[in-house]
């Protein structure tokens, strides 16, 4: 686990999703729940830049620089940047590293008993991949037997499955071609502050898609920040320091156990 977010004062000090700029963000990006869309379509890059222009992400990088769209105010955020997206990481979070055995990475935002999970994709430059994914991903919960509900958030719907004890919520919007999700599981007593942790760091995200052609829901990959890299080597050669120096005591203890065993069998000839 590595502590990215940085303790300064002002780190808290950034507005929610949920703040009343971030409302008026779904109104005017959201013209589909309004009735509207059938005489006026509007286009996932219009919402995109909706929220943008009410300054909530998540942004695409043509937006602007990461400083600039996450650290405008030069607060020294700490500022998370796995390649594929960048944000800002919450005070006193810790960040989990999972490597899978095809190389891909996951990034996983620990905060309390908050546990939370990123995912950024390909999307069709039609937009409306996330209702899709939605739909799919409530259908998916109800099949397990969890008590399914579909929220309004301030990108539009939320998907939270609740079990007795825990609660996972499907956080996710459309972008310029791509698509962000955020999965946030904790239990059913925090349940709240951990989706509001969560919608922070998700307005609070660049994605970077890339102009490379990709099918529709193709993850983007990972990659680790230096930062994170040059720890992830460091603790790579502890081990195998530690690794040498436990395999050379071994070889010692074994040699002098041989000796010792030797010396009881070679008496003194006769």
């Amino acid at each position: 686990m590595f502590g990215i977010g940085k303790k300064k004062k002002k780190a808290t000090a950034k507005p929610t999703p949920q703040t009343e700029d971030a409302s008026s963000v779904k109104e005017a990006a959201s013209p589909e729940e309004s009735g509207n869309n059938a005489t006026h379509p509007v286009s996932p890059s219009d919402h995109h830049k909706a929220r943008v222009d009410h300054g909530v992400g998540p942004f695409d990088e043509s937006d602007g620089g990461l400083t600039e769209l996450l650290d405008p105010n030069e607060e020294g955020a700490g500022i998370a940047d796995f390649g594929a997206y960048a944000f800002v990481a919450p005070v006193d979070a810790q960040l989990q590293i999972e490597t899978s055995a095809d190389g891909s990475l996951a990034v996983h935002i620990l905060v309390g008993s908050g546990h939370i999970t990123m995912d950024a994709y390909s999307a069709p430059k039609s937009g409306g991949q996330w209702r899709m994914v939605a739909s799919e991903l409530a259908d998916g919960l109800r099949a397990q037997g969890a008590k399914v509900s579909i929220q309004d958030g301030p990108w539009g719907r939320e998907v939270v499955g609740a079990a007795p004890n825990s609660v996972i919520r499907f956080i996710g919007a459309d972008g310029p071609r791509w698509m962000l999700r955020t999965v946030v599981v904790s239990n059913a007593a925090d349940a709240e502050q951990s989706a509001e942790i969560a919608r922070t760091v998700f307005a609070h995200t660049v994605v970077r898609r890339g102009m490379n052609a990709m099918p529709a829901r193709t993850p983007i990959p990972l990659v680790l920040p230096t930062e994170i890299l040059e720890q992830v080597q460091a603790e790579q050669l502890r081990q195998q320091e530690a690794a040498k120096v436990a395999a050379e005591q071994a070889r010692r203890r074994m040699s002098a156990d041989r000796g010792e065993a030797l010396q009881q069998f070679d008496g003194p000839e006769s």
